[in-house]
């Protein structure tokens, strides 16, 4: 088949999510080097639409190693390199909380 959409990134992209919807595409890359990528440690939402990075989602100083999407597109769960999860409004980008851990976070998902 024929590609419908291409996302800006440049370098490795270790995951790619879209929402319940299907409005939207959750991504996080560990490269420098697109548009939506601003440094280090962020997760980008995207319009499946048109292609049009909808939100920046950054951790301070860490990359990012996990991002999942709630199950019903709401919120967006991310971890780092630094033992830190945040939850964000998917729609906002707004963080709503924020999780130190002691030790390396490998998984993280939303509960039922």
């Amino acid at each position: 088949g024929a590609c419908r959409l291409t996302l800006g990134h440049y370098g490795a992209l270790p995951s790619a999510q879209f929402s319940a919807d299907g409005t939207s595409i959750l991504t996080y890359n560990m490269a420098f080097g697109s548009d939506c990528f601003e440094e280090d440690g962020t997760a980008q939402i995207w319009n499946t639409a048109t292609g049009e990075c909808l939100q920046t989602l950054m951790h301070d100083g860490g990359l990012v190693v996990l991002a999942v999407f709630s199950a019903d597109g709401l919120a967006v769960l991310t971890t780092d390199n630094h033992s830190i999860a945040k939850v964000w409004d998917a729609e906002t980008g707004e963080c709503q909380c924020t999780i130190s851990n002691t030790g390396h976070v490998a998984r993280a998902a939303f509960g039922p």
